[in-house]
């Protein structure tokens, strides 16, 4: 792991980083326990507060297009807009009782701002793919540096990691 990368980036992806991992633990935990329980509420307290300052981040993180016709905010910003009206209505089905509405945004919230987004950072020449070292980056490199498989250059074969790649 190539954590001085992270050491080196500015606060705000610091902070972002820090806290979509905890976002991220919380909210498993919180889709997978009980629901309506003191530690659900208080933890959905302090989910949410993590969300908000997740998408606050994202706005000052602009170096996927830091020269960009939008100011140096990607497409990948309108997830941190959509988080932000999603834990907003979230917050307010939950005052108001409609527990099913509720329910369908947090899980959205979670879905698209932690997963989907999450897995837009494994992207070349983002930082956390640089950071981690399953990166397909790496996995190449390691493909690459092993003897060639017997039998014909068609041959298609699985090795460890269960992925197919023709010899």
């Amino acid at each position: 792991m190539n954590f001085h990368l992270l050491f080196d980036s500015s606060l705000f992806i610091q902070a972002h980083f820090y806290f979509a991992i905890s976002a991220f633990l919380i909210g498993a935990f919180q889709l997978l326990r009980k629901k309506g329980t003191t530690p659900h509420k208080i933890l959905g307290r302090i989910w949410v507060v993590m969300m908000f300052i997740i998408c606050l981040t994202s706005f000052r993180i602009k170096e996927l297009m830091p020269n960009g016709i939008f100011w140096g905010y990607s497409p990948i910003h309108l997830l941190s807009v959509f988080v932000i009206i999603q834990i907003s209505l979230g917050v307010y089905f939950a005052k108001i009782g409609n527990i099913s509405g509720h329910k369908k945004c947090m899980t959205y919230t979670y879905v698209c701002g932690l997963l989907i987004a999450g897995a837009f950072t494994f992207y070349p020449s983002r930082l956390l793919y640089k950071i981690c070292p399953l990166s397909l980056r790496d996995t190449e490199t390691r493909h690459e540096s092993r003897p060639a498989l017997r039998g014909s250059p068609s041959r298609m074969s699985m090795r460890h990691t269960g992925k197919i790649f023709i010899s």
